[in-house]
């Protein structure tokens, strides 16, 4: 069973709830509220949360619920580098072709970068007619730099990707 805690923010401060199980007393709920002012004084809190409801009453938003599972401090500033952690995160995840393949599609003059222009000027391209015509702007065709600058720009959400194999259709939905 997973502890969790209520967070229920409303107009006039947070109502934060736990119910805990005794074995003497059984069921019992603790609640504590606190005002936004204390909660500015929380600095460096993280807070992992499952789900958020809404309290809406004859169409007017009464509260939010945030269903909390847990909650700690952390000894950094969450301002300074918080961004960079997230993206340092995301590259400890990812491959490091995808990560080299990312920095080229924004490089001008690199096959990437060629590939993507050619997708977003056209719109709607099958993947042969994006080979013929990096065939007809100086590529060879070897290597995987293709399927690799593919995958970026799905993983990026530039590209959809409709149909399999001699059919394959690439559409520009990025910026």
């Amino acid at each position: 069973m997973i502890t969790m805690w209520m967070w229920e923010f409303k107009k006039d401060g947070i109502t934060i709830k736990r119910e805990i199980y005794d074995e003497i007393l059984g069921k019992k709920e603790i609640e504590e509220t606190i005002t936004y002012e204390d909660l500015k004084k929380l600095k460096n809190l993280e807070i992992v949360i499952k789900g958020i409801d809404p309290v809406i009453e004859k169409g007017t938003l009464k509260a939010i619920k945030m269903y909390v599972v847990s909650y700690r401090r952390i000894d950094r500033d969450v301002d300074e580098g918080f961004t960079q952690e997230l993206a340092e995160r995301e590259t400890k995840k990812q491959p490091q072709y995808i990560i080299t393949y990312r920095k080229q599609i924004n490089r001008e003059g690199t096959l990437p970068n060629m590939i993507r222009k050619i997708i977003k000027e056209r719109g709607t391209i099958s993947d042969r007619e994006l080979r013929e015509e990096l065939r007809k702007r100086g590529y060879k065709g070897t290597g995987g730099s293709i399927g690799a600058t593919i995958k970026v720009l799905l993983l990026d959400k530039c590209i959809e990707i409709s149909k399999r194999g001699d059919e394959k259709y690439y559409r520009w939905i990025g910026d």
